[in-house]
């Protein structure tokens, strides 16, 4: 009977407990907007492309808007002479002009936003990117951690003269691979001049080998090398550095500096960045 008592006490106190509490709406202030900025001008495409949107609140989970800045206006310098104004791309969602980058020219935007604000990226040179020589697969068996692992590789020439850089980026079945375990760049401190032989562009484990195949029974692999300056290679390092950060005592991750700033002051960046690059597109890899 002691114990019904009890029972009984402890249900009623619970009932009172959770009867009384009030559900309470926390506003928290919305972080002003950022402009963000994603573009290229590339040897390879004969169009070049910026899509511009802002940042949105923290719990918002929408995608990026970029038509919200249509109406802003994007403007592609060339060696400090305009290639003229890009224009809006309604379907794409993004400015683009027709033009084909010259290695050794230096390429900037300016966009001018609808409040009349002025941003300018500053000059990237494109830079030679050499020519992929060969890329294949090999299975890796002694992988203790992916299984029986293939690896794409490839080699290439390094182009002599010292402060290149280089980035590959690997398409699988046509969507690109972006994550930063799959960034993979490097300099050219360690192999100025010297042949880069079976370098791994990207690893399957056995379960994502089996998949990745389509109803053809392949897997289609593409890959471009890309001629790039040393200050977007610190910049994409920097992104991959703080895509494995997040443990317990890993430092707080710090803003990536854009080259994207406001003319009226400096110290006011924009997100993303604006690169230039010349790319190598090796021959399409099947793997079966």
């Amino acid at each position: 009977m002691k114990n019904i008592s009890y029972i009984v006490s402890f249900l009623t106190v619970s009932f009172l407990l959770f009867s009384c509490q009030d559900v309470v709406d926390i506003e928290l202030d919305s972080a002003s907007k950022r402009l963000v900025v994603e573009g290229a001008v590339q040897s390879h495409l004969d169009t070049q492309f910026v899509k511009l949107s802002y940042t949105s609140d923290f719990f918002e989970t929408t995608l990026p808007d970029y038509s919200a800045l249509s109406n802003a206006e994007v403007e592609l310098f060339e060696d400090n002479i305009s290639l003229g104004k890009m224009t809006f791309h309604t379907k794409k969602e993004q400015f683009e002009i027709f033009h084909r980058p010259e290695i050794g020219s230096e390429y900037y935007i300016d966009i001018t936003l609808p409040t009349g604000e002025l941003f300018r990226s500053e000059p990237e040179e494109l830079r030679f990117a050499g020519q992929i020589d060969s890329i294949y697969s090999e299975v890796d068996e002694s992988n203790f951690i992916l299984g029986d692992a293939v690896q794409v590789l490839l080699s290439t020439q390094e182009v002599e003269g010292t402060g290149d850089a280089y980035q590959w980026k690997v398409f699988i079945n046509g969507e690109y691979q972006s994550t930063g375990e799959d960034l993979f760049f490097i300099n050219d401190d360690l192999i100025e001049g010297n042949t880069l032989n079976r370098a791994p562009v990207y690893v399957f484990s056995s379960d994502e080998y089996d998949n990745r195949i389509e109803e053809d029974g392949r897997i289609e692999v593409v890959v471009w090398q890309a001629g790039i300056t040393r200050n977007y290679y610190r910049y994409i390092a920097q992104l991959a550095d703080q895509s494995f950060t997040g443990g317990p005592f890993d430092t707080p991750p710090a803003e990536i500096r854009s080259n994207i700033y406001n003319t009226a002051n400096d110290e006011e960046r924009a997100l993303g960045y604006f690169y230039a690059a010349d790319v190598d597109v090796a021959d399409t890899l099947f793997l079966e």
